[in-house]
């Protein structure tokens, strides 16, 4: 098989990296000229090896069969803007009860992702994809953790221990709501309805 040209090679590999990518950000990135970088999109676009939508373009993926990985595309998850996410948690008026909600969402996600990547029958372009998701539930975890303990370190000890519990032990956030006050019960059931809503549910 003929190899392909440079130009195309270097889109190819940013955009699988990248989720899409628009012109101006591939010509910094890439440091292409113009006109190999213009030439490149329109033969991968030509070929349908990618798409392009407005300004941005996509690698052209095929329709999966795989149930998650379709669950994820329906509910676009990985359109998920995780910097827009941080950068609401820094200002929040409850900035612990959106990291919970942040955090219970991709723990409790991470486990079905890495169970299924290391399922039989995937393609390559489904682990890629799995691999994809599975990276932005650890960045997930890991910038939500950053920003929390930057804003009130033993607030955060709390919450890790209450996620422990809720991901160790049977019932313990339905118990917990049980014993809970009027006023606790009200703000667990704002943060159930964020969590239930949120897009890495």
């Amino acid at each position: 098989m003929r190899a392909r040209p440079q130009r195309q090679e270097k889109i190819i590999e940013f955009l699988s990296k990248n989720r899409d990518g628009s012109f101006q950000e591939m010509y910094r990135e890439l440091k292409m000229g113009r006109g190999a970088l213009s030439l490149g999109l329109k033969e991968l676009v030509e070929e349908g090896i990618i798409k392009k939508d407005v300004y941005r373009y996509s690698i052209q993926t095929k329709p999966t069969k795989n149930k998650i990985l379709s669950d994820v595309e329906d509910r676009k998850l990985m359109d998920f803007d995780l910097d827009k996410a941080m950068e609401e948690l820094r200002v929040n008026e409850e900035p612990f009860v959106l990291g919970y909600t942040l955090l219970r969402s991709a723990m409790f996600s991470l486990p079905k992702f890495t169970l299924e990547l290391h399922s039989t029958r995937l393609t390559k372009q489904e682990k890629e994809e799995l691999k994809k998701i599975i990276e932005r539930c650890n960045q997930t975890i890991r910038r939500t953790f950053e920003i929390l303990e930057g804003l009130d370190f033993t607030q955060t000890l709390a919450l890790k221990q209450g996620l422990d519990n809720a991901m160790t032990i049977p019932g313990y956030e339905r118990k917990m709501f049980s014993k809970a006050t009027n006023r606790q019960q009200r703000r667990g059931i704002k943060i159930a309805k964020k969590i239930n809503a949120h897009v890495l549910k």
